[in-house]
């Protein structure tokens, strides 16, 4: 099934629960009022069983939303280059030709490091954890451009993740990766990085 069938599956799931749970409703308003906990007011049945059901409802197809989410079914993980055997053209140049990231960096540091923003819907992944932005430069390479300064030797890449660098870390070590864990933001922000030895 192809993400789009997945999107339509998903949208009829929910509209069907919408309605199941407006059934729900509808049925147990329309029994009779047969005990001191619910009361007829205006024409409207308030039954405390009724919102119970409705919280249940609720609270069950959120559940499942969440257990369907798309970044899980469709995360397109990177972890398998990260173990740092390739280079950074090898990395970067299927994500753009795939369009899981922009062909265009969103910025490029002094030392020639490109960051390239993941496009909308690509559901980006390393060692588990969601992908900010993806790094990368290699020398006399035109894909990617030249910062002000001093630039990396060889080539570079990696990427940066929504993660503490600690959690981050034990993933990479458990995936036998080589790749050097550094903080960027703490607790928010981490980039795993190969590079040219």
């Amino acid at each position: 099934m192809d993400r789009h069938q997945y999107e339509e599956r998903l949208e009829t799931h929910f509209r069907v629960g919408s309605v199941a749970g407006s059934a729900v409703f509808h049925r147990l308003a329309d029994q009779p009022c047969c005990r001191p906990r619910c009361s007829t007011h205006s024409g409207t049945v308030q039954q405390t069983a009724v919102t119970k059901v409705l919280r249940k409802t609720s609270t069950v197809l959120i559940a499942i939303g969440a257990g369907l989410s798309p970044v899980l079914l469709y995360a397109h993980a990177l972890d398998p280059q990260l173990d740092c055997k390739s280079n950074a053209h090898a990395f970067i140049a299927p994500l753009i030709d795939d369009k899981y990231i922009d062909p265009d960096p969103m910025r490029v540091e002094a030392n020639s490091v490109n960051a390239f923003r993941p496009t909308r819907g690509s559901n980006l992944t390393a060692f588990g954890f969601r992908v900010h932005a993806v790094l990368g430069y290699e020398h006399d390479d035109a894909m990617f451009r030249s910062g002000s300064g001093e630039p990396v030797i060889g080539w570079a890449y990696g990427a940066v993740v929504f993660g503490s660098a600690e959690s981050v870390e034990a993933r990479v070590r458990e995936a036998a990766s080589e790749a050097v864990v550094h903080q960027v933001i703490p607790v928010l922000l981490t980039a795993i990085f190969c590079e040219e030895h």
